[in-house]
């Protein structure tokens, strides 16, 4: 889940105009957990599922902040093609008193924001999807990233360019960023995962990616956070732990 990235998964890719073979993709159900150092950030829950022509991401986190929980949901939508165009995404947080929304529709020129503070809703803003890009949701990195490694080795790279869902409403530019293959290491043999280098977003951090889209570890560099894939016991009890 390239929210952490962080969070969040929309992206053009720049990729070679050659024919590979993908990587079919299924779906996953993790739960994983995220410190920094010492301290127990957060949390969470993810669904990946494939409806028709569509696959369908679904998250929920719990974070820690200023001693209280903070939960934030998101759905969303694309197209299950090689670019996966987006359709649409609902984000939905809540911090104290507070509860957030943000909904997004694409179109085929333009995404519509609508937005809700504490139910009170603010003008609807249009915006011209760029036309010289292929985007699609940061939430769908891993996807991407299952269906395309067979392009990468340890000498090139793969460019791509994405929204981040819960800034979309205050930034309309893509984001630029892209990927390395690195030599697998001995957390990649005993998950059987590979590892990657992914630079987006000004941050920098290594992902190790499970056969099925899932990852197994996600390391930043920039401050040391590390998101592990955990049990959902394991996940559920996080913040109880001494």
């Amino acid at each position: 889940m390239i929210k952490f990235l962080l969070q969040p998964i929309l992206l053009l890719l720049l990729l070679p105009f050659l024919v590979h073979a993908q990587t079919p993709f299924q779906g996953w159900e993790s739960w994983y957990t995220v410190t920094k150092g010492n301290n127990k950030l957060s949390f969470y829950y993810e669904k990946t599922s494939k409806k028709k022509d569509k696959i369908h991401y679904q998250t929920k986190t719990w974070k820690k902040e200023l001693g209280n929980i903070h939960i934030e949901s998101l759905g969303a939508f694309s197209k299950d093609n090689e670019e996966l165009t987006p359709l649409f995404y609902h984000l939905h947080s809540t911090f104290r008193k507070q509860t957030k929304e943000i909904e997004v529709n694409f179109k085929e020129k333009e995404f519509i924001i609508k937005k809700k503070t504490n139910n009170i809703s603010s003008p609807a803003i249009k915006h011209d999807l760029p036309q010289t890009k292929k985007v699609f949701l940061s939430t769908f990195f891993q996807i991407w990233l299952l269906r395309n490694k067979e392009l990468l080795n340890s000498k090139n790279i793969l460019h791509f360019y994405t929204y981040l869902e819960d800034s979309i409403d205050k930034e309309f530019r893509p984001i630029h960023g892209f990927v390395t293959k690195l030599a697998n290491d001995s957390l990649s043999k005993s998950s059987h995962s590979e590892k990657f280098t992914v630079q987006f977003n000004q941050l920098k951090s290594h992902w190790w990616l499970l056969p099925d889209g899932s990852v197994q570890k996600i390391k930043f560099l920039n401050d040391n956070t590390v998101v592990k894939k955990a049990s959902k016991k394991e996940a559920e009890s996080f913040f109880n732990e001494k």
